[in-house]
């Protein structure tokens, strides 16, 4: 009797930690999308993980755009319909793609060809991680390879 108590107490443990997780990914994530259509500078920077990969003024205009006129950042995700799916490739490091429901199917594998064609029509994406039991950008989110870690030498 014990055991089978002290199973069933195991399994919900496991469950609540794995639907907690999945909470907090999403709020996360969620609020990425509110950040980016306020253009809350503040907020965005709170996201990143290290200070050297806080946004200079040129990429700010990449997310936020020029005085009043909008990136296609934040056009996109300004959509009602925008969406997305997460791919976990470790329990502490997630492929975000934002994409257009109703426009493009909902990816249920991550086809950069597809994404990378319609980058910022109906398609966005970054990665993020966790540290220290936060959610952060790693580096440059929403470029599309252009600024990933293994490409700086590359520019």
């Amino acid at each position: 009797m014990k055991a089978k108590l002290l199973m069933l107490i195991l399994v919900f443990l496991v469950n609540y930690s794995a639907f907690a997780s999945n909470c907090e990914l999403n709020y996360f994530i969620s609020n990425v999308k509110t950040v980016i259509t306020s253009k809350d500078r503040l907020k965005f920077e709170s996201f990143f993980s290290n200070v050297k990969f806080i946004p200079n003024e040129d990429e700010y205009a990449y997310y936020f755009g020029v005085e009043e006129d909008d990136s296609e950042l934040v056009d996109f995700m300004k959509g009602d319909d925008i969406k997305y799916v997460a791919f976990h490739v470790e329990d502490d490091f997630v492929i975000i793609v934002f994409y257009k429901e109703g426009v493009v199917e909902r990816p249920i594998a991550i086809n950069w060809h597809d994404i990378g064609d319609e980058w910022l029509k109906n398609y966005a994406a970054l990665t993020i991680k966790k540290i220290n039991g936060k959610w952060h950008f790693e580096a440059t989110p929403f470029f599309f390879f252009r600024h990933s870690p293994w490409a700086e030498d590359y520019g």
